[in-house]
């Protein structure tokens, strides 16, 4: 009779909705500093560190997807992403949960060396530089601001939108500070590279879930914000960006 009570117990345990395995799909921007597969395939960055602490806390398993930002914004909208950390948009308010703020980040307008900005200037602009999935951001951000009006044209990473600045394709690139200083040493260029770091407007990253997910349920979700208020709270958040330093202003 214990022998079948025990049975008993344990597929109750094993059928029991919360003790089944709950993969939760991450999507991780594919830029550094953010995130990148090495060599030895190991996933690296500023998102995956936060994230592994994250799911440490509130004992959820994650999987990581490498992916751009426009497949990001897709996976949100149709549940194929549990979770993520990008600039907040209102457009996509219909298909996420804004869990809370991770950090803010400056968003620059950057020139190859010896040129500087002002704000009659950037109206003049014809040619600005963006990386593929943060064209509302950059339009958003020349609109707001400055009533710019100038043709936005995509570069696929930080990489190549700086080479392409460097070759005078673009007047100018609009790109976070950490984007800009993951790549300088990879052009073969320090802060000299640059005469001014114009801050054309600040963008926040925020933790944001998908409302298509069927695994995170209203309980995860309340536990995320809790846990990410922790996380900054105690300074781990902050610990965690200072790993990978900006490019001071």
């Amino acid at each position: 009779m214990k022998f079948k009570i025990t049975i008993l117990l344990l597929i109750c345990i094993v059928w029991s909705p919360l003790a089944q395995a709950r993969n939760v799909t991450v999507g991780i921007i594919n830029l550094k500093p953010w995130g990148e597969i090495t060599q030895g395939r190991k996933f690296k960055g500023q998102h995956i560190d936060f994230f592994n602490e994250l799911s440490k806390r509130v004992g959820l398993t994650f999987d990581y997807k490498m992916l751009s930002i426009p497949r990001i914004k897709e996976g949100l909208r149709n549940g194929g992403i549990d979770i993520t950390i990008i600039f907040h948009r209102q457009k996509m308010i219909p298909y996420v949960h804004f869990i809370g703020l991770v950090l803010p980040y400056n968003y620059y307008l950057i020139g190859n060396a010896g040129h500087s900005f002002d704000d009659q200037e950037i109206q003049k602009l014809e040619r600005v530089g963006y990386v593929q999935g943060e064209e509302d951001v950059a339009k958003k951000c020349l609109s707001d601001k400055f009533n710019a009006s100038t043709e936005l044209l995509p570069a696929s990473n930080y990489r190549s939108l700086l080479k392409m600045l460097q070759k005078q394709r673009f007047d100018a690139v609009t790109i976070p500070s950490k984007g800009l200083k993951a790549y300088l040493d990879e052009i073969d260029a320090d802060e000299r590279t640059i005469s001014q770091l114009f801050v054309l407007c600040k963008n926040e990253a925020y933790l944001q879930t998908s409302k298509k997910s069927n695994i995170l349920k209203p309980d995860d979700i309340a536990l995320l914000r809790k846990t990410l208020n922790a996380m900054i709270q105690d300074g781990t958040v902050e610990r965690i960006a200072a790993k990978y330093h900006e490019l001071e202003h």
